[in-house]
């Protein structure tokens, strides 16, 4: 008797038939099963086969799209979404807020209306797509409140009837986006700075930190030292005046609406090096006497204040005018859905002195209060709220998020338009990757690509411009964007065209942000 006849009388298990293998005709028909059959534009999604639409309704600005697409649809403003309500005279600035008290219900009404007309704009103009054809997941913030999130749910299922609705974590999704699972997300948006620790994609929810030092608070702090110490040209009274001085002046408030300062605050200002103080500057500065100290928590009021605003100003001035880096520009005011409160035939100019420009963000680092701590202190006591076996691996790992954190690329770009070189190259880290695919030419570092750019603007096209985006997208700290180039020929320029020639040019740029540093490591043109 053989041993597998003795086995089998042993066990009348092992006696019974094995099912057969599957044949070749079998496989092929899971292969072709319709459940997994999709399109080249639209690959496995990490909820399914089918594109979710994914909503990022942020408080300043709203990002919209497909998951398998790896730009939004749309940037929609919400300042702009409000003031073309009413031609802005309702001078409402935000959907909803920090409320410190209870909202009435009517106010939420008028909030829930303008929801819903965001919402079906963003459907039916933007993503052209049937509400019901589709599920949806809002990326909302650790903090979001509840009444915000029933509010979203109830016009997304009653007015909209979307299928179905998840909300995900902005930190977690931020994080997943970078291809790592483990690390400290710092989401710096208008509203609030939120810092959640995250260990193999789980959030620790009850190590939470916020502060309401935020964009919110630059703005705030922009408006103050532009009604100080911005100058206003205004425009001419009628197409005939001839003036043969212009006049300047102080910048008055209307004119400084929310809008324009979102735009200021995007296109010129931009975070500056730490500056070492000694005692004899403090001192200088008027800081070593301990009253009104500029870095003591406070700062600017939201509306401009001459009495309580002007000291701490004073002193901001003392301490970072004579070290400023970055040039003075002058902004032309742009067309706004909110127009700008001004008499004559345009709207005149805005001039920004450099040193505005470059320390408006400061006081997103002023020490704080135990109600309002800066940046900084925020991650140091989100750092030592953990375990000390996780202290290491997420202080190795932190990503800075959200519509502030993206200073440096909307900012170098400021600086490439107005020429402003040596603004550009701080924004720029020494060791960059520069890379022109379609033109074949690339550098190592910063300078090379400096030294560069200045050539081309004093010998070849002293007005190129790279213009307003036409696309853009943020996957973690890469910034996609899409915007024409324009220029004219100083002189005959092979591949480019003779003298006098206009030069139009679509290019797609892609930036990535080095988190410790806050600068451009990597800077690549297609087009």
């Amino acid at each position: 008797m053989t041993f597998a006849q003795e086995r089998e009388s042993r066990d009348p298990a092992a006696a019974r038939p094995r099912p057969p293998l599957p044949t070749s005709n079998l496989l092929a028909a899971a292969q072709t099963s319709p459940h997994y059959s999709t399109s080249l534009r639209s690959r496995h999604s990490l909820y399914g086969t089918e594109d979710r639409v994914v909503l990022d309704l942020g408080s300043r600005v709203w990002k919209v799209g497909f998951s398998g697409e790896p730009n939004p649809r749309e940037c929609k403003s919400v300042l702009a979404m409000l003031g073309a309500e009413d031609g802005g005279v309702n001078g409402a600035t935000a959907l909803w807020g920090l409320e410190k008290g209870d909202v009435g219900d009517v106010e939420w009404q008028i909030r829930e209306e303008r929801l819903k007309l965001g919402l079906r704009d963003v459907w039916f103009n933007h993503l052209m797509s049937d509400p019901k054809a589709r599920k949806v997941i809002v990326v909302e913030n650790a903090l979001m409140s509840t009444k915000v999130k029933a509010m979203i749910a109830r016009v997304l299922f009653d007015n909209l009837q979307v299928p179905s609705l998840n909300f995900a974590s902005s930190h977690l999704l931020s994080l997943i986006a970078t291809g790592t699972v483990t690390g400290l997300v710092i989401d710096c948006g208008n509203l609030e700075t939120t810092a959640l620790s995250i260990y193999s994609s789980r959030p620790l929810f009850p190590l939470l930190l916020s502060t309401p030092i935020a964009g919110g608070r630059v703005t705030r702090r922009l408006r103050s030292l532009l009604l100080r110490y911005g100058v206003y040209v205004p425009p001419p009274a009628s197409m005939t005046t001839v003036s043969s001085s212009v006049s300047r002046g102080k910048i008055p408030k209307e004119v400084l609406t929310e809008e324009l300062l979102e735009e200021i605050k995007t296109r010129c200002c931009f975070v500056g090096d730490r500056v070492a103080d000694s005692l004899d500057d403090l001192y200088a500065a008027g800081e070593g006497h301990g009253e009104d100290d500029p870095m003591d928590g406070g700062g600017a009021q939201e509306e401009y204040d001459e009495a309580t605003d002007a000291p701490l100003l004073r002193k901001l001035e003392r301490r970072f005018a004579h070290r400023a880096t970055a040039k003075t520009i002058s902004l032309k005011i742009p067309s706004l859905s909110t127009p700008v409160a001004v008499s004559g035939v345009g709207k005149g100019w805005i001039q920004i002195p450099g040193w505005v420009r470059e320390r408006a963000a400061e006081v997103l680092f002023e020490p704080g209060t135990e109600d309002e701590r800066s940046l900084t202190e925020v991650i140091l006591e989100a750092l030592l709220r953990l375990p000390v076996d996780l202290r290491r691996p997420l202080a190795s790992s932190i990503l800075v998020v959200g519509g502030t954190a993206m200073l440096p690329v909307e900012l170098f770009l400021s600086a490439y338009n107005s020429q402003d070189f040596n603004a550009a190259e701080k924004l720029l880290s020494p060791s960059l990757s520069f890379n022109h695919y379609n033109r074949g030419f690339g550098f190592s570092t910063s300078s090379d690509l400096i030294s560069t750019l200045r050539t081309f603007a004093n010998d070849y096209l002293p007005d190129r411009q790279l213009g307003p985006s036409l696309r853009s997208a943020t996957v973690g700290m890469t910034v996609y964007r899409e915007q024409m180039w324009t220029g004219t020929l100083k002189v005959d320029l092979p591949g480019f065209g003779k003298a006098g020639e206009r030069i139009e040019q679509r290019l797609c740029s892609v930036f990535t942000v080095d988190p410790a540093e806050g600068r451009i490591i990597e800077y690549v043109d297609y087009g």
